[in-house]
């Protein structure tokens, strides 16, 4: 590892936002079906619901690096799904997307925020450690 992989940590967090002309309570019910997700994703990852709160992702990186991480939906609402990684995630995060209803009641604003974990090194979602990256992905 290089001087500059141990000092730098990637704390990012991607946020979007956009009007749909469909009611909260029909978005959420999509984005809940379990095909939702590799339609949403599929430019950036493989996802596999593996039942109604966990889904397993594969994503392809720089230098034909592979990362996998599973993702489970916690305790949710009707205005918002959170979700997490697992524990030996390759690519920790935490996300939300909130359903607001817009004025009128005919549309809604997804609100999307994803995060991820503080802790993860730059050169560890760069390819750079592959120690590490060998560790956490539990020999896959």
């Amino acid at each position: 590892m290089n001087d500059v992989e141990t000092e730098t940590s990637l704390n990012a967090d991607a946020r979007a936002s956009v009007t749909i002309g469909r009611p909260a309570h029909e978005l959420r019910t999509l984005w809940l079906r379990p095909d939702t997700q590799s339609r949403i994703w599929a430019h950036f990852a493989e996802v596999t619901t593996l039942d109604g709160r966990t889904a397993e992702w594969i994503a392809h990186g720089p230098a034909g690096g592979e990362y996998r991480w599973r993702t489970e939906i916690d305790e949710t609402d009707t205005n918002e799904l959170r979700w997490s990684t697992r524990e030996g995630a390759d690519v920790p995060n935490t996300g939300v997307l909130a359903f607001r209803a817009a004025p009128g009641d005919r549309v809604t604003e997804l609100h999307l925020i994803d995060g991820l974990i503080p802790t993860m090194r730059t050169g560890d979602v760069l390819g750079h450690d592959s120690r590490a990256r060998s560790s956490m992905s539990g020999g896959r």
